[in-house]
């Protein structure tokens, strides 16, 4: 879709640079419509600071924009992505000559401060792991669920996936299946994990199962289904709040 800006000169360029990223990069139409929209507010302060010309952009003039969107309360991130798309465009309108310089080449990029993520200490871990209780089915498998996670590091998806004939207790170790393709990869299973997930398939896992709509899969809910995404989660979630962990925990936590 052409954007046209206040300027007729600055709409010839935008829509060169546009149909450039549709035909010869093959973006998508939301990313040249998110590109269109952050360079037309680009340009039309430039128009409204009687800047007529692209070549009269400096690094000053470029400095002072970019306070202007923080001014309006864009976001670090959206900031960057602005910044971002001028370098690309004056980038290529210098490479098509249609500059005789890139002032951008001068201009850097915020910094983004990423909130730190939360961790858990080895004593909360501790603490999640002993809080169900074994001497329950549901327990027990709570329990091997969250030993088997933590000691795989595998993610949600991966842990639901596992099937019985995916671990070697003789070698210990476990067969994680991921991605599209199928891929495989061999992760060591330490000796806490093993001892409870043997006592889960001992103990836990046949009063769990229902004829044979479980198939292999080695987690099963209460009624022999395999588990959920959400079960998962929702398993991990009441025993954060039984231990008393206030942190935001999540399974890749």
């Amino acid at each position: 879709m052409s954007i046209v800006t206040t300027s007729p000169g600055f709409g010839r360029l935008l829509d060169t640079y546009l149909t450039h990223l549709r035909i010869e990069k093959g973006l998508s139409d939301n990313t040249i419509d998110g590109y269109g929209l952050d360079l037309r507010r680009y340009l039309d302060y430039l128009d409204g600071s009687s800047i007529s010309s692209l070549d009269m952009v400096t690094i000053q003039t470029l400095s002072e924009y970019v306070f202007s969107l923080f001014n309006l309360g864009l976001a670090p991130t959206s900031i960057h992505r602005n910044i971002a798309s001028l370098k690309g465009f004056h980038r290529f309108l210098h490479d098509e000559e249609e500059l005789a310089a890139d002032p951008t080449e001068l201009l850097d990029a915020p910094k983004i401060i990423r909130k730190v993520p939360h961790v858990l200490d080895q004593e909360e871990v501790k603490t999640i792991l002993e809080t169900p209780d074994i001497e329950t089915p549901l327990g027990l498998r709570d329990r091997a669920l969250l030993e088997y996670s933590y000691a795989t590091g595998a993610r949600v998806s991966e842990v639901l996936k596992t099937e019985i004939k995916d671990i070697s207790f003789e070698h210990d170790f476990v067969r994680i299946v991921f991605g599209k393709g199928n891929k495989e990869r061999l992760v060591p299973l330490g000796s806490y994990a093993k001892r409870m997930i043997q006592k889960y398939l001992a103990d836990s896992r046949p009063r769990l199962m229902k004829a044979i709509r479980s198939k292999d899969v080695l987690f099963l809910s209460r009624t022999g289904r395999p588990l959920t995404r959400m079960a998962c989660w929702n398993i991990l979630k009441r025993y954060v709040e039984e231990a008393g962990i206030e942190k935001h925990v999540s399974p890749h936590t």
